[in-house]
């Protein structure tokens, strides 16, 4: 049940519309409990155990979520924003970045954000240690072409991604042709399972065991 465990708790995450909650906290803790009771593994279900003994603090927070100006620090453009300024911090120096219009950015949100990452904020404290931002600002494409060109930067990876899994759909074929393009572009810290980013663009090669850190 792993993948319907991660699907409700990113569900449970993503408050999209204003008072409106994707998952209900009994529904989440519903699945939490049919997976405790199929678990085989010790560990597994240990961790499943604390987790259903956390009800209050999921309703808790789901109310405060649920709130106009809580920063939806579960939402994954949320840490996504500082994680990426992080990483480019780090490779040339204080950095600005520009973001597509997305309604859970909000400007207020993006004010919260922008004072987090320059004046610290005790849940982010790992994830933004050497972040150093030069700016923070949110456009659309019909104004800056670079929107454009990275929303065919991501076409062509979720192409590439299709390619990789082996699927036999239309958008796998394009990622064959893109793989050696895309490949190199993948930094040593993304969420893909790969030994080198250039093996992400042979999958065939290790496809039927697990790359290594997976």
């Amino acid at each position: 049940m792993f993948d319907e465990v991660i699907r409700m708790f990113v569900r449970f995450a993503g408050i999209r519309n204003r008072g409106q909650a994707l998952v209900e906290v009994a529904e989440l803790f519903q699945v939490l409990d049919a997976a405790e009771r199929r678990s085989h593994r010790r560990a597994i279900t240990d961790i499943l155990g604390m987790l259903l003994r956390c009800r209050a603090e999921a309703d808790e927070l789901q109310k405060t979520m649920l709130e106009p100006d809580f920063l939806l620090a579960m939402e994954p453009l949320i840490p996504t924003m500082p994680a990426v300024l992080n990483e480019w911090s780090r490779q040339i120096g204080p950095a600005s970045l520009l973001m597509d219009a997305h309604k859970v950015l909000t400007d207020d949100r993006i004010d919260i954000l922008w004072k987090a990452m320059t004046a610290g904020h005790p849940d982010f404290r790992y994830l933004w240690t050497g972040v150093r931002p030069r700016g923070l600002a949110r456009g659309d494409s019909s104004n800056h072409p670079s929107i454009q060109l990275a929303d065919l930067v991501a076409g062509a990876g979720r192409a590439v991604a299709h390619f990789h899994e082996g699927l036999t759909t239309s958008t796998a074929e394009v990622g064959a042709a893109l793989a050696a393009s895309v490949a190199p572009l993948i930094t040593p810290h993304s969420l893909i399972a790969h030994d080198e980013p250039i093996r992400f663009s042979r999958p065939k090669e290790w496809r039927g065991r697990p790359p290594a850190g997976s």
